[in-house]
Order: C-alpha cells, then sequence, then structure tokens
C-alpha cells in the first residue's frame, strides 16, 4: 500500500479550518459584544436623558456622550447640534429648546431601536415642586456667589425690632444713673 504525500485542495481547506476556525470565532464573539456594549451605551445615554433634569449634572455628561456614541448616526448628531444650540442662547428653557430636546430623545431611541413615540417623550412624570426646588436653589446660589464676591450683602431691617416702651423707659433711666455715679466718681466721660 502506497502512501500519497501530496496535498489535496480540500486537505488544506481542513487544515486551515481547523487552526484559523478558533481565531475566526473569538473575533465575530469580540465583535458582537463590542456592538452589544456600544448598544448598552447609547440605551444609558438615552435613559439618563429620560430619568434626569435637562440641567442635571448627569444630563449633561450624557448630552456631552452623544457625539461618541451615536457619532455613526447624522440623525442623532444634527438633533443633538440643534438642541445644543438652542441652549447657548439662555439657561432658561424656552418651548423652542423643550421642542428640540424631545425630537433628539426621539432620534436617539429610534438610533438605539427602541420604540417610543414623540408623546410618550413629552409626558413624563415631572411633579411642579421639582421646578420650584430647581428655582429656589439657583436663586440661594445666585444669592451665596454675590454674597462671598461682595456683589451683594444681607439684608438687614433693624426698624422691625420689637421694643418694649417700658423697657426703654428703664434702660435711658440706668444710663442715667451710671452717668451721674461715674461723674461723681471723677470719672470723664469719653468724647464722641
Amino acid at each position: 500500500m502506497e502512501w500519497d504525500a501530496t496535498l489535496k485542495l480540500a486537505d488544506v481547506a481542513i487544515i486551515c479550518a481547523t487552526l484559523l476556525g478558533p481565531i475566526f470565532a473569538v473575533q465575530v464573539q469580540k465583535f458582537f459584544e463590542a456592538r452589544r456594549e456600544r448598544a448598552e451605551r447609547k440605551a444609558a445615554i438615552l435613559r439618563t436623558l429620560l430619568t434626569s433634569a435637562p440641567l442635571s449634572y448627569q444630563a449633561v455628561q450624557a448630552l456631552n456622550g452623544i457625539r461618541i456614541e451615536f457619532e455613526d448616526d447624522s440623525k442623532v448628531l444634527e438633533a443633538w447640534r440643534n438642541y445644543i444650540d438652542s441652549r447657548t442662547q439662555g439657561h432658561q428653557l424656552s418651548s423652542q429648546a423643550e421642542a428640540l430636546y424631545v425630537d433628539l430623545l426621539y432620534q436617539m431611541s429610534k438610533s438605539a431601536g427602541y420604540k417610543i413615540d414623540r408623546h410618550t417623550l413629552t409626558s413624563s412624570y415631572n411633579p411642579m415642586l421639582h421646578g420650584e426646588i430647581e428655582r429656589q436653589q439657583e436663586i440661594i446660589r445666585e444669592g451665596v456667589v454675590k454674597l462671598f464676591t461682595g456683589q451683594g450683602s444681607l439684608p438687614l431691617d433693624l426698624r422691625s425690632l420689637p421694643a418694649d416702651p417700658q423697657t426703654f423707659a428703664e434702660t435711658q433711666m440706668l444710663r442715667q444713673m451710671l452717668i451721674a455715679w461715674l461723674e461723681q466718681q471723677g470719672v470723664e466721660r469719653p468724647k464722641s
């Protein structure tokens, strides 16, 4: 029986598949893991924006992450730029900025694979008290900054202190008696 030492194309294919198969499988697994991780980061950004106040630290971080995680989606990036441009015109959230924010969330939800309509994005639970608390905190923050930078002061109204006429009269009488006694002792009265 003769042994044939020549390699056939099928044999080469089997050897290549045996050697390269595990490497290819690992690369495919890494590819799918990277896609899944990116999808999770997109979902995390969207979730943060849906659950945070627009000016909160978390929302600002999420907004800044959009240009990285959604870099492959031109509609999201365009909506992001429009919203950011509207916010640079003032720190109050105008109705135009709110509409652009909803559009941004809508484009992001589409890109992340969620089926969320615009109405759902505008009808989230947001108690009025939260807005009032934010407004009050802003007033306090601005007041403290003005106070510490010397641009403001604490308002004091001494005229509104309670005064008892009898106590005032007694204090005046004691003052006059003290001055008379000091003069008898030979103590000079300080000049004012």
